[in-house]
Formats: structure tokens, C-alpha cells, sequence
């Protein structure tokens, strides 16, 4: 189980701007979907390499490298933290007229290409709930009117700033590269398990899809470079399935062969260094497999 303790206070080591995180006491890596590669699929907890944004100076850091500030309360947090905007089911972002678009849409209705997420959010704002209160920060405690710009919520990297990042490499430092690099490995994989999940469902094998292009290769080469010498069985797992993804299946199977204390996902790797199978795989734990 996933539980949380109200939130730290991380100050951005570029700017010293405050955020809000999470205070996670306990977690699980629980998803519906593990791949190979580390992706996982609606994961309770994607700590995204810990790699951070900044809302004010929009640089980007590690946040084992935040100075922790200090701790506030979930009821102290409902003053002083951003509210996060409300999720929107998937169906309610179609486009008006489009074949998906969302049930009870009326046929006539006319396609004027705005977005159901924004229709929403229109409406949302225009319900009485939903409009501002008038303040009178004249009168108030200078605690509280010091406390009216609430802090912001961290943030995680976005996968479309990665290649941003690693074109910039030079400013930042070996991890927080380490971190990107991975997390642009899994998701220049993406495209591939699109389509080996259609494939699947059609009854095919998919392994032949996987043609990583250079920038995978480049990107799984110097992510392996970054790797090399570290210790330990997670990083030893991400090294061999680097390798066999790279087609350099024996690397792969020497190094896994001697994780002493192998793992489902170790072992899955494994069985396909050895038939010979470069792409990405489901890791397929039990409590997924289909009764």
C-alpha cells in the first residue's frame, strides 16, 4: 500500500524556489504493465528517476539534490499547497464530432475543433463552487498574507524535455544525465510496444519490429558507458538488458548468469538473451497472468 504523511518542502538548489512534495511512508511498484526495459504502466510510484522541473526558473535537477526546507501538515497543506488540476477521464479529452467523441454528444452536434478537457474546464469554472472568494488581506494576520502565494507542487521531467536535456548535457552532472538517458531509453521504446501490443493482439510475434534507429543506439551506447561500473543487482540487470537490446547477447548472458540472487525479471531476460530476441518484453508477474 501506498501512504503518504503530508508534505516535505524542497527548495530548487538553481533558484531556491519551495515546492510541495509527497510525504511517501510507505509505497509498492504495483502497475498492470512492466516491461524490460523499467517501463511500467500506471504505476503506484514512478519516481521518474527523481529527475525534477522547476516551476519558476523551468531548469531542471535531481531531488536528492533539494535542500529540504522543512514539513508541513495534509491539513496545513490544503491552505498553503497549489491545488492540482482534477483528472479528466481519457473518453472526455476527444474532439467534438470525432468518432470517439464522448458518449451522449448530440450527432448535430458541430465540430468546432475546441476539446472536451477544455469545454470542461469552462464550465468548471463557471459553477458558483468554483469562483474566486473576495479576500480582505488588509485585516489579515501578516502570517497568513504572507502565506497567500501558496507553493507550488513539484514537478516531474516530461518525457518531451529529455532530448532538450541531453543537448545540454555539458551544464548538468553525471547522474542527472544517467537519469535522463534512461529515462529516454524507455520512452524511444515506446513506439515499439505500441506496436507489438497490436501485433499481439493479432496473433504475431512482434520481435522483429524492434529497429532501434541511431539515436536509440546512440542513446543506449553512452547510457552504458554511464553504467559500467556500477555495483549491484537492479544496475547489473539494467547493463545486460541494455546489451541484449544492443544485440550483444552473450554480454547479456554472462553478466545475468551471475546475479546471485536471480528475479523473475532477471530470468525473463535471460530466456530471451538466449533465443536470440533484441526488442523490449512484458515482465509478467502472476498475479497478471490471465485465469
Amino acid at each position: 500500500m501506498t501512504r503518504f504523511d503530508g508534505y516535505r518542502l524542497l527548495a530548487c538548489p538553481l533558484c531556491h524556489t519551495i515546492h510541495a512534495t509527497v510525504n511517501i511512508v510507505s509505497f509498492n511498484f504495483m502497475a498492470p504493465e512492466y516491461w524490460s526495459d523499467s517501463y511500467s504502466a500506471s504505476s503506484l510510484f514512478d519516481n521518474r528517476q527523481g529527475l525534477r522541473r522547476c516551476t519558476a526558473c523551468h531548469d531542471f535537477y535531481l531531488q536528492s539534490d533539494a535542500p529540504y526546507i522543512g514539513h508541513i501538515t495534509s491539513e496545513q497543506a490544503s491552505r498553503l499547497v497549489e491545488t492540482p488540476p482534477p483528472y479528466i477521464p481519457p473518453f472526455l479529452r476527444h474532439k467534438i464530432g470525432s468518432e470517439s467523441s464522448t458518449p451522449n454528444t448530440s450527432s448535430d452536434t458541430p465540430n468546432t475543433g475546441q476539446s472536451w478537457l477544455k469545454r470542461l474546464k469552462e464550465w468548471w469554472r463557471s459553477t458558483p463552487h468554483d469562483q474566486p472568494q473576495p479576500e480582505n488581506t488588509k485585516d489579515a494576520p501578516a502570517e497568513e498574507r504572507e502565506q497567500s502565494k501558496k507553493y507550488p507542487r513539484l514537478e516531474s521531467v516530461n518525457d518531451k524535455d529529455l532530448a532538450g536535456i541531453l543537448e545540454n548535457q555539458e551544464k548538468y552532472s553525471v547522474n542527472l544525465i544517467q537519469a535522463a538517458r534512461t529515462l529516454y531509453w524507455v520512452y524511444l521504446n515506446d513506439a515499439y510496444r505500441e506496436t507489438a501490443k497490436v501485433l499481439t493482439e493479432k496473433r504475431q510475434l512482434p520481435y522483429s519490429a524492434f529497429q532501434p534507429n541511431e539515436t536509440q543506439i546512440n542513446n543506449m551506447r553512452t547510457l552504458l558507458a554511464l553504467l559500467e561500473f556500477a555495483d549491484g543487482g537492479s544496475r547489473a540487470i539494467t547493463i545486460a538488458e541494455l546489451h541484449r537490446e544492443l544485440g550483444q547477447f552473450d554480454r547479456a548472458i554472462d553478466i545475468l548468469q551471475k546475479i546471485s540472487a536471480p528475479s523473475l525479471k532477471s530470468e525473463t531476460i535471460l530466456d530471451a538473451a538466449r533465443q536470440g530476441i533484441s526488442a523490449p518484453i512484458p515482465i509478467v508477474y502472476s498475479y497478471q497472468k490471465k485465469k
